[in-house]
């Protein structure tokens, strides 16, 4: 028996069992296994071991909502049971299902098309339901939801996300149990079925997953593309509508070509990454003109301030009304005297023209007019015969894009530029403490900054009306954040660490004192029209008393932390048992170790 037992091979008892369970009473069956041999299921579970599995639809709250009863219900399978059966229990004879020839859909084969059915839900007829082995959860999409005129505040909450195919998580906006009723009468048959409630874009309206057809008792072919199932009166059977799987097949290949191509994604990834907060105040504001002429043009400045004080940063932003860029052509460029940015291309690199991607019709429309406005300031020039080529990307910049430039191959060719960023620790605290600040923010800051001649034509690129070349710093360039970060270095070395804090293109003047505030910022421009430096008014906000800087809420008092960083925490429940307290000590471990 012990050498049975370690060959994994089940006692004589249980195949006595299994053999008098089987519905064909084969005894050879039992005899064959009686001499050692592993049984077929015991063969697929070793091999499913050792080949990939792609998951589809995973994490619904049906089996618990959490890991605890996550991992009662998945050894439910092994306590007390035999194969997944518990002994002592007799499976009652049910009316066999059975798909023939005559249940194969007309036209050609093989069809491959998905098995699209249309099923009663809460008394309305809801059609393109995709039947879904692959899924764990039955699914409704919230326009579904909206459109039968049910309710937010009918849903139950559901802690557990959803994973697709890509294993990206999907927060579910709740769960529902509706009525269903399926088939044709008489073969009909009424349940009440779960479905977790999602809101994405979809061609389906809903999608009919594993638990759904485990409580229907259902079976479906896709050669013959029905489902069948057992009822009250009969088997009933639902057949697909082949005309509405294709069409919702035709919908999605569309709505791919809408998304953004896979070869972005790393961009799109890398400049999310590197993202920092952005320089906020944390006070109202009022807006003032600094043009008589001009009113339109306004500038924000902090409310309450003495009078005094008030009236000094008014005069010193009138008087240096020329630092600010309403647009692109008020916009000269830095002098090249001071900085430009240079491309030192190994000489091993062979330059490398990029196959042009396809973009779509609005977002062609985006490029022609971005295009136009560059040409329009001098940014851009049309360029022939060029040695290096890249393409478009646009990158999501809300309400619209960003557009850079796909410059890999480029920058392979670049070596690093060691230009070593300020620290934000080190920033913070010496904002800190500071009664008033003056957040300020370039206007296109890298278009500020010229390239050198020669290297111009290396950064060509690919639009849907012709090629051009870049005579300012574009964005996606290699080393482009460190030639912008040696330029404020040397704009404002007198200034930096004193009256001045900037981490790349986010600066800020500072004043221990209100009385002095007026004077730093009139250094701080005067610096800027030498250099012909501009600011982007929308972003600017002047004279007032904190706000958030790299991260932190920086104030006269010190640096307090930003809420909509800890709201989670605050928003926490205390824990309440043993279990929860040990929780509470995992999440805050890391953090404090780091």
């Amino acid at each position: 028996m012990e050498g049975i037992i370690q060959q994994g091979t089940p006692p004589p008892n249980q195949w006595r069992r299994r053999s008098a369970t089987r519905e064909d009473g084969d005894p050879a069956a039992a005899t064959e296994n009686g001499r050692g041999k592993q049984s077929a299921t015991e063969e697929d579970e070793a091999q499913l071991r050792q080949k990939p599995v792609i998951n589809m639809i995973i994490g619904r709250p049906e089996g618990g909502d959490s890991a605890n009863t996550k991992k009662t219900w998945a050894r439910q399978l092994y306590v007390g049971t035999v194969y997944g059966q518990e002994e002592g229990s007799k499976k009652t004879c049910r009316e066999p299902i059975t798909f023939t020839d005559k249940d194969l859909p007309t036209g050609e084969t093989p069809h491959r098309d998905a098995l699209v059915i249309a099923m009663d839900v809460n008394g309305v007829v809801v059609r393109r339901i995709l039947v879904d082995t692959g899924s764990s959860a039955n699914m409704l999409y919230l326009e579904t939801f909206t459109k039968m005129a049910l309710s937010r505040e009918q849903l139950n909450p559901v802690k557990t996300p959803l994973a697709g195919f890509t294993g990206d998580s999907v927060e579910a906006e709740g769960s529902i149990t509706l009525p269903v009723e399926i088939g044709s009468y008489p073969d009909v048959q009424k349940l009440d079925m779960k479905f977790i409630v999602v809101d994405l874009t979809c061609s389906h309206n809903a999608i009919l997953g594993r638990p759904g057809l485990e409580d229907l008792g259902a079976l479906i072919s896709i050669e013959h593309l029905c489902l069948k199932f057992r009822t009250p009166s009969g088997i009933g059977t639902v057949r697909c509508d082949r005309r509405v799987a294709r069409d919702c097949y035709l919908q999605a290949c569309r709505g791919m070509g809408k998304r953004e191509m896979q070869v972005h994604e790393i961009t799109e990834r890398t400049l999310k990454k590197a993202m920092i907060p952005r320089p906020d105040p944390a006070v109202e504001l009022e807006e003032i003109e600094i043009d008589p002429r001009q009113p339109e043009r306004r500038v924000r400045i902090g409310v309450s301030l003495p009078e005094e004080i008030r009236e000094g940063i008014i005069k010193v932003l009138r008087e240096n009304q020329l630092v600010f860029a309403w647009g692109p052509e008020d916009m000269p460029g830095v002098d090249q005297s001071i900085i430009a940015h240079r491309l030192t291309i190994h000489p091993d690199h062979r330059p490398v023209i990029q196959k042009k991607r396809y973009l779509a019709n609005d977002r062609r429309e985006f490029v022609k007019k971005e295009v136009n406005t560059l040409l329009g300031a001098g940014h851009i020039r049309e360029v022939k015969y060029t040695e290096w080529l890249a393409n478009v990307v646009l990158v999501p910049k809300p309400p619209a894009w960003r557009m850079c430039m796909d410059y890999t191959d480029l920058n392979k060719a670049c070596p690093k530029d060691p230009f070593p960023l300020p620290l934000i620790d080190q920033l913070v605290d010496e904002t800190a403490g500071s009664t008033l600040l003056s957040f300020m923010d370039a206007f296109r800051g890298y278009h500020q900054i010229f390239m050198h001649k020669a290297d111009e034509e290396k950064t060509a690129f690919l639009t849907p009306d012709g090629v051009y070349c870049y005579r300012v710093m574009p964005f996606g360039l290699k080393n482009t954040g460190a030639t912008y970060t040696r330029m404020v270095s040397r704009l404002f070395q007198d200034l930096l660490g004193k009256s001045m804090a900037a981490y790349v293109d986010d600066m800020l003047v500072k004043s221990r004192e209100e009385t002095n505030h007026a004077g730093d910022l009139a250094d701080c421009f005067q610096v800027m029209l030498k250099y012909n430096f501009r600011l982007n008014p929308k972003k600017c906000a002047f004279a007032v008393q904190g706000g958030k800087f790299l991260g932190y809420m920086v104030t006269k008092k010190g640096i307090k932390p930003n809420l909509e960083k800890v709201q989670a925490i605050i928003d926490m429940q205390p824990p309440s048992t043993v279990k929860d307290l040990q929780r509470l000590t995992g999440r805050l471990a890391p953090s404090a170790a780091s």
